[in-house]
Formats: C-alpha cells, structure tokens, sequence
C-alpha cells in the first residue's frame, strides 16, 4: 500500500529502539521513492511533542 505525504498511519509492530508500540500513531512528513519506496513518519504525544522520527517501510504500516 502506498501512503502520501500528512496520511495518518500505524505501526503494525512495535519498534522497540524508538521506543513506539504496535498500533501507534503517527504523520508521515516524507515520502521516498529512490532507492525503494519509504516513509519518515513523526510520532507525537498528545501534547504534539515529538517523540520519535523513523524511516519505515510500507509493511511496516497501515492506515490509521
């Protein structure tokens, strides 16, 4: 699936280095497709602070 630029996604897994669970929310703020198809997806509190900025793939997304 194939996401644009300010979808609101979710995580299908936890990624435990940035520190967000499966199901969490979040932005994406980039779209890439060289040298594969990517995303930068910015998480945020309820506040709108971020809380993390991760490339990830699109199986690793679903929307929200």
């Amino acid at each position: 699936m194939s996401f644009e630029l300010h979808d609101v996604v979710k995580t299908r897994n936890a990624i435990p280095a940035e520190g967000i669970p499966a199901g969490a929310r979040g932005t994406i703020v980039v779209v890439a497709s060289q040298p594969r198809e990517a995303y930068i997806v910015e998480f945020c509190d309820e506040q709108g602070q971020t809380l993390a900025m991760t490339v990830m793939e699109p199986g690793q997304l679903q929307a929200a």
